[in-house]
C-alpha cells in the first residue's frame, strides 16, 4: 500500500503516536507502582509490629535476667557474711579483718565484682595477706580498683600479677592485699 500523505502529516502522525504511547506507558507504570504499594503495605506494617514485639520481648528478657540474678547475689552475700564472721573470730590483733574486707568492698568501683576472699595468717612479725578474686568488665575499672586500694592507706601493699592486665575486657583477676603489721 502506498502512503500518499504529505511528509508534514507523516511527521505529525508519528509525534501523535509517540505521545499516545508515552501516555499509555505512564498510566501503566503508575498503576504498577500503585499496585506494588498496595500489595507491600501490609508487609511493612507486619514488619513494624514484629519489630515492636521483638523490642518488648528483649526488654522483658533483660528484666527477667536482672531479677534472676538477685537470689544468687543474696546467697553469695550470705555466704560472704558467714566467711566474714569466721574470719573475724580468727583475727586477734590490729584492725579487725571484717573492717579491712569492708574497706576493700567500699573501694570497689561499679564495673568490678568481687567473688572470693582468702585470708592468709602469717607468723608474728610477717604481714598477713588477703587474696581477692574477682571480675572486672574492663582493665580500666580493675586499675581504678587497685589505685583506690593503694590510696585508702589501710594496706601495706597491693600485689597484682601481670596476667591480670592481659585482657582489655572481661578481666578475671587475683590480687594480694598485704596488711600492715603491728610494727608499722
Amino acid at each position: 500500500m502506498i502512503n500518499l500523505l504529505p511528509t508534514e502529516d507523516k511527521v505529525e502522525i508519528k509525534k501523535e503516536y509517540f505521545r499516545r504511547l508515552t501516555v499509555v506507558a505512564g498510566f501503566f507504570l503508575f498503576f504498577v507502582c500503585l499496585s506494588a504499594i498496595i500489595l507491600l503495605s501490609p508487609s511493612v506494617f507486619l514488619v513494624k509490629k514484629y519489630k515492636e514485639n521483638y523490642v518488648k520481648q528483649l526488654d522483658f528478657s533483660e528484666q527477667r535476667l536482672a531479677l534472676s540474678s538477685a537470689p544468687e547475689s543474696i546467697s553469695a552475700a550470705k555466704g560472704l557474711n558467714l566467711k566474714l564472721k569466721k574470719l573475724k573470730e580468727l583475727q586477734k590483733s590490729g584492725d579487725e579483718l571484717s573492717v579491712l574486707i569492708k574497706k576493700i568492698i567500699e573501694n570497689k568501683p561499679p564495673g568490678v565484682k568481687l567473688k572470693v576472699f582468702f585470708y592468709d595468717k602469717r607468723a608474728k612479725g610477717v604481714a598477713d595477706k588477703i587474696l581477692v578474686q574477682g571480675f572486672s568488665s574492663t582493665r580500666d575499672n580493675f586499675l581504678d580498683f587497685i589505685e583506690r586500694l593503694k590510696n585508702s592507706g589501710k594496706f601495706a601493699e597491693i600485689e597484682s600479677p601481670p596476667s591480670n592486665l592481659l585482657s582489655e575486657k572481661d578481666v578475671d583477676f587475683n590480687i594480694f592485699v598485704i596488711l600492715k603489721t603491728n610494727e608499722e
